[in-house]
């Protein structure tokens, strides 16, 4: 179901099924907000006043849901975003493009509805003159206070388990002490004052937020080609504000007039009398 809304004065649409809805903006720059369970609440932060300085500008961060590229440099990720995006509606959801930004790339995301979760596809276009290096990358900005979850495959990856089979990024501002280890999974308390920033390879498949009794979680198939990062296709950023579940798609050489895509399903589950080892075995099986 698509209904005609607002969202901070601006112009929206809700997007929606007999299980979960989600709000897109279609004034304004492109971002979702708002995504949950029909029955419970959005673990998404919404932040209408946070901005970045970038070489074209004020970058609106917003909060919610937005799609960047990779590598991240103020000159061209935080480029400045045109306003407002054309609609197009889809027998299974609807599809937002947006006009270029100030550096020529065009952004678009498409939501497909369905029971197993929503598939949200994101694809830049390079609309400009000149190739252009990037990834996309895709980042859903959570309320803070909770647990972040990055999942490592410890499948050996030889028959005698004596080569590394994943592995652990972290950005120079991190501090190891602040982040948790447990089964096959990093952990991330969301509750800091001084940003924290760590990856993993992505090849578990999934990243997840629990907030009280609320679990959002992200999956995310990583693919062949080469990922920025030092191979850390899933990430998660977080400081006092909000935490972010970032995935990545592969680096490309983008030519004048083609694009790139990158894929993630949705899911938000509730977990009240859950603990940590019983929500890791319901998302591992």
């Amino acid at each position: 179901m698509i209904e005609d809304t607002v969202h901070f004065g601006r112009s929206a649409i809700t997007v929606s099924n007999d299980r979960y809805t989600a709000v897109v903006t279609t004034e304004g720059p492109l971002r979702v907000f708002g995504f949950r369970r029909i029955d419970g609440p959005s673990l998404f932060v919404e932040l209408p006043e946070l901005t970045v300085s970038s070489g074209t500008g004020t970058y609106p961060i917003l909060g919610g849901h937005r799609l960047w590229i990779a590598p991240e440099n103020p000159d061209t990720t935080y480029a400045a975003e045109a306003s407002g995006s054309v609609v197009v509606e889809h027998d299974d959801g609807i599809g937002l493009v947006a006009a270029a930004d100030a550096i020529g790339l065009v952004k678009s995301i498409r939501i497909r509805v369905g029971n197993a979760g929503f598939v949200v596809e994101h694809a830049v276009t390079n609309a400009g003159d000149e190739p252009i290096e990037l990834a996309p990358l895709a980042i859903p900005q959570l309320l803070p206070g909770g647990l972040g979850y990055l999942t490592l495959d410890l499948a050996p990856s030889d028959p005698h388990g004596l080569q590394a089979s994943d592995r652990i990024v972290v950005w120079p501002y991190t501090e190891p002490g602040e982040l948790r280890f447990e089964r096959n999974r990093v952990i991330v308390t969301a509750e800091r004052v001084g940003p924290t920033k760590v990856g993993v390879g992505m090849t578990g498949g999934w990243l997840a937020y629990r907030f009280e009794d609320e679990l959002f979680v992200k999956r995310s198939q990583k693919g062949s080609g080469t990922y920025l990062d030092q191979g850390a296709a899933g990430q998660c950023y977080c400081n006092e504000l909000f935490l972010e579940l970032e995935t990545l798609g592969p680096v490309v050489g983008l030519e004048p007039g083609l694009s790139t895509s990158h894929s993630e399903t949705w899911n938000s589950y509730d977990v009240s009398g859950l603990d940590d080892r019983r929500i890791a075995e319901r998302m591992e099986s």
